[in-house]
């Protein structure tokens, strides 16, 4: 009597490895994806925060600034690039990106924005 398995069963196994891959690996992808836009917009709030810092100290200054003059204002951290995560392949830097300061009138304060499709891909 010979040892082993036989070819329907290696074929079955395959085949369900195969099903299960199918229905695991997007999913994966979804959450991949999902944790980089998650992880984009909260490096979008810390920049307009630091926006909204600058501005505090700065109330008659310029209405748009990058995210390289922040940097260099001391009011983000200057020793990484700030990249986009969302952006997997070439120029993924967010230094240059601009953040625009607008009055409201109505509720009477400021708003610190960046443009709103940065965080999609």
């Amino acid at each position: 009597m010979k040892k082993g398995f036989t070819l329907i069963e290696l074929l079955t196994v395959i085949v369900l490895l195969g099903i299960i891959a199918a229905i695991t690996v997007p999913i994966i992808v979804d959450t991949i994806q999902d944790s980089r836009i998650k992880s984009c917009e909260e490096t979008v709030r810390t920049i307009e925060s630091a926006a909204e810092r600058w501005h505090a100290h700065n109330p008659n200054a310029a209405t748009i600034i990058t995210v390289k003059e922040l940097q260099d204002e001391g009011y983000l951290s200057a020793e990484d690039e700030i990249v986009n995560p969302v952006i997997t392949s070439g120029n993924n830097s967010m230094n240059n990106e601009e953040i625009t300061i607008t009055y409201d009138k109505t509720y009477n304060q400021y708003s610190y924005k960046m443009r709103a499709d940065i965080c999609e891909k």
